[in-house]
């Protein structure tokens, strides 16, 4: 069954696009859904979520893009974003991004030193990020520190959706915090999967719906959790940390935020 159906693009959006000649579907999160679409005026990228918290989030990660357009980060244009709230659901239009996620890079590549060269790349695009100056139209403003955003974040998804934490695991997070850092821009979901490769060089960070200024230490344990086909040795995450120019948490800090990706 599609995701969505052709009829259901929003016009908003064939008003940028052009005639729609072709749509298809890739696999995806369950948080929203994706198509590609071939118009008479290239190749966009469409995403649209239903439902809370997932519309939510593409509202922010509509803010982050228009934000970082202005940065030199590998991250798609956005067209145009629309929310229909009549319905819960909202959706982006995005430039395409060319190349195939780097964990079916990973998988595909039989020369180990070609391998470590992409974690190596994966380390350096993610220390690109940090040190990018966060942009004025994401500043710190009023909030709370992002670790208790996340933590009372945390709470509400694990009484109101299905989630791999437990109430256990949530009561000795809130407990044993790390110490702070100074915050700085975060892509926030920074796994294999939304880091796109092509020619063995990595051309664009998708999927921004949790970014915005927090704790690089949540991006670096979610980097480097052991999963197939990387970090399932300890060499993956040394080349990792070299490409990224520091080992910038220790091993009981990833696991604090490894335990924490649990409720999202």
């Amino acid at each position: 069954m599609m995701p969505m159906a052709p009829d259901e693009l929003p016009d908003a959006f064939r008003d940028v696009m052009g005639a729609v000649t072709g749509i298809r579907f890739p696999r995806q999160g369950d948080t929203a859904d994706l198509a590609l679409v071939d118009t008479t005026r290239g190749r966009f990228a469409i995403k649209r979520a239903r439902g809370r918290p997932f519309s939510a989030w593409i509202r922010r990660e509509a803010r982050l893009l228009a934000a970082l357009t202005k940065t030199p980060l590998p991250t798609p244009t956005l067209y145009a974003a629309m929310d229909e709230p009549e319905r819960e659901q909202s959706w982006l239009l995005m430039e395409f991004l060319p190349g195939d996620s780097l964990r079916r890079m990973l998988a595909a590549e039989p020369e180990e030193h070609r391998r470590r060269e992409l974690i190596y790349q994966y380390g350096a695009v993610l220390s690109q990020i940090h040190a990018c100056p966060v942009p004025e139209d994401l500043g710190p403003g009023d909030e709370s520190p992002w670790l208790e955003r996340m933590l009372a974040e945390a709470r509400y998804n694990l009484e109101h959706f299905p989630v791999d934490g437990t109430q256990e695991l949530l009561v000795a997070l809130t407990a044993k915090k790390p110490p702070p850092v100074t915050p700085t821009l975060i892509h926030g979901d920074f796994t294999l999967d939304n880091v796109l490769v092509l020619d063995g060089r990595i051309t664009g960070v998708v999927d921004w719906s949790g970014g915005g200024i927090g704790d690089p230490r949540y991006d670096v344990a979610l980097a480097v959790r052991t999963k197939h086909p990387a970090f399932d040795k300890a060499r993956d995450e040394e080349v990792f940390f070299q490409g990224y120019g520091r080992r910038m948490a220790s091993d009981r800090e990833l696991e604090y935020f490894t335990d924490l990706y649990e409720f999202f």
